[in-house]
């Protein structure tokens, strides 16, 4: 019996993933690939990505929420 949701998300022209992070603020997936982070929606749909400085690995993401003030 399934627990969760199957995603497929679309990482444009790589399928490898070197990190995942859940974003509870706004219901979005963080995904390492490898020197490239991506904002995914639970649709699969890319929301926006940066480049890791000096093209560093990406090999596992960690969330951090914002300080309360």
């Amino acid at each position: 019996m399934p627990t969760g949701v199957e995603l497929a998300p679309a990482l444009p022209g790589d399928s490898f993933f070197g990190g995942l992070a859940w974003d509870s603020e706004d219901g979005t997936l963080w995904l390492g690939s490898r020197n490239t982070v991506y904002r995914n929606g639970l649709d699969g749909s890319v929301l926006g990505s940066f480049e890791t400085p000096d093209s560093r690995f990406v090999d596992g993401l960690e969330r951090q929420p914002h300080a309360l003030t």
